[in-house]
C-alpha cells in the first residue's frame, strides 16, 4: 500500500533538485556575465552545491526506490501516475540545469578556481545521467521525455543515414557519441547549419558523423569552409530544426 509518508520521497527529491538546480543556474548566469573568474562572487551557491551533493544523491535514490517498488500500483492509478509525472518533469529540468552547469564550468576550465573538489560538476553530470537511465520506464510512461526529438530522425532521413531519435538526442545534448559514426548524406553546408544551431563544436560533429565528398572520398567538416552561402532560413534543414526546436531560433 502506498502511504503519504512513502510518497514523501518524491517531494523531497523535487525540493532538493529545485534548490540545487536554481543555485547552478545562478552560477551559470554570473559566469556568463563575468569578464574573468576573479569577478565571480556566488560563493554561497558554490558552498550550497558542494554540501548538497550527498543529499541530492540520497534523494534521487529514495525517489527511484519508491517508484521501482510501487510501480505496478502507480501505473494503474491516475492520481499516483500524475504525481510521478510531476516528479519526472522536475527531474528533466534538473538534468538540463546540471548539463548547462557542467558545460559552463568545463568549457571555461573553472573547476580548480571555484570548487575544492574539482570533479564535482562532472559528478553531478554522472549522477543525473545514471538516474535518467534508471528512470527511463517512468519517463516513457508519463510522457516526461523531451518530445522535441520525437520524429527528428525521420524528418532528417535525407541528411543522416541509420539514425534514430535517441541517438540524435544524445549527439545534440552531448550525452552520447555513437560507437560508429553516422553517415551524413546531406550537403556539408547544411551540416554546418545543424552544428551551429545546437552549438555543437566542429570537432564533435566529426566524431559523430562521417562526411564524404561527391566522389565518395572521406572528408572532415570545417565550419569555416563549409558555411552556408545564403540566408540559413532558405535551407530545408532549417525548417526541420525550427519545427522541433522553435525556441532555439537564434538566427
Amino acid at each position: 500500500m502506498i502511504t503519504s509518508s512513502s510518497r514523501l520521497s518524491l517531494e523531497q527529491a523535487k525540493g532538493i533538485m529545485g534548490s540545487t538546480g536554481a543555485a547552478m543556474e545562478r552560477i551559470c548566469k554570473e559566469l556568463a556575465g563575468a569578464s574573468s573568474p576573479e569577478e565571480f562572487c556566488q560563493q554561497y551557491d558554490v558552498k550550497f552545491i558542494e554540501d548538497s551533493y550527498p543529499d541530492v544523491a540520497a534523494a534521487l535514490q529514495g525517489a527511484y526506490e519508491f517508484l521501482a517498488d510501487n510501480w505496478n500500483d502507480i501505473r494503474d492509478n491516475e492520481v499516483r501516475l500524475y504525481e510521478a509525472f510531476l516528479f519526472v518533469q522536475d527531474f528533466v529540468k534538473f538534468r538540463e540545469k546540471v548539463d548547462a552547469f557542467d558545460d559552463m564550468v568545463a568549457r571555461n576550465d573553472l573547476s580548480p578556481e571555484i570548487f575544492e573538489d574539482i570533479t564535482l560538476p562532472n559528478n553531478y553530470f554522472l549522477l543525473a545521467s545514471r538516474y535518467e537511465n534508471l528512470l527511463q520506464p517512468v519517463i516513457a510512461c508519463t510522457g516526461g521525455a523531451d518530445k522535441r526529438f520525437s520524429g527528428l530522425a525521420q524528418d532528417m532521413r535525407h541528411y543522416v543515414k541509420h539514425a534514430d531519435d535517441v541517438t540524435l538526442e544524445g549527439i545534440i545534448t552531448g550525452r552520447l557519441t555513437p560507437e560508429r559514426r553516422l553517415r551524413w548524406t546531406g550537403p556539408l553546408n547544411e551540416a554546418t547549419i545543424f552544428g551551429d544551431f545546437f552549438n555543437i563544436p566542429c570537432s564533435r560533429m566529426n566524431e559523430c558523423f562521417e562526411f564524404r565528398g561527391k566522389d565518395g572520398t572521406p572528408l572532415l567538416l570545417h565550419y569555416s569552409h563549409n558555411k552556408a552561402n545564403n540566408d540559413v532560413k532558405s535551407y530545408q534543414i532549417f525548417d526541420i530544426l525550427i519545427k522541433h526546436f522553435k525556441e532555439r531560433n537564434s538566427f
